[in-house]
């Protein structure tokens, strides 16, 4: 489906993201938005966002982020922890010459948390 949407698009638009939701969190489409000479798709970086399930690997990393790493996120609210930070996590090892992803990480509700995978360079 993404690389279809990818196609799609008109040769003028020459900067890339997608977004997805925990469906979407799955090895083949995170590696091919993640490789910059992908097959069937546009050359280059891709700046994506996709949900993740909470797993235990995923909540010990976020687990580990000093308090003080944690920034505001949003509009304050009396009942909810609305923070966000980045979290140093992989879900397995990066491929070699490959750029390691930028894990952000959005505390909010009570004890919910919700992460979102980025191309961008750290």
């Amino acid at each position: 489906m993404a690389q279809a949407a990818f196609a799609a698009l008109p040769s003028t638009v020459t900067e890339y993201y997608y977004r997805g939701d925990s469906a979407c969190h799955e090895h083949a489409l995170i590696d091919w938005l993640r490789d910059p000479a992908r097959a069937n798709g546009p050359r280059g970086l891709i700046q994506f966002a996709v949900s993740a399930r909470m797993s235990p690997a995923l909540r010990a990393a976020v687990e580990q982020v000093p308090e003080a790493a944690w920034l505001p996120y949003g509009t304050e609210h009396p009942n909810e922890v609305r923070d966000c930070a980045e979290v140093d996590f992989v879900p397995r090892s990066s491929p070699s010459g490959r750029r390691r992803p930028r894990c952000a990480m959005w505390r909010s509700g009570f004890g919910s948390a919700r992460a979102s995978s980025s191309m961008t360079a750290r």
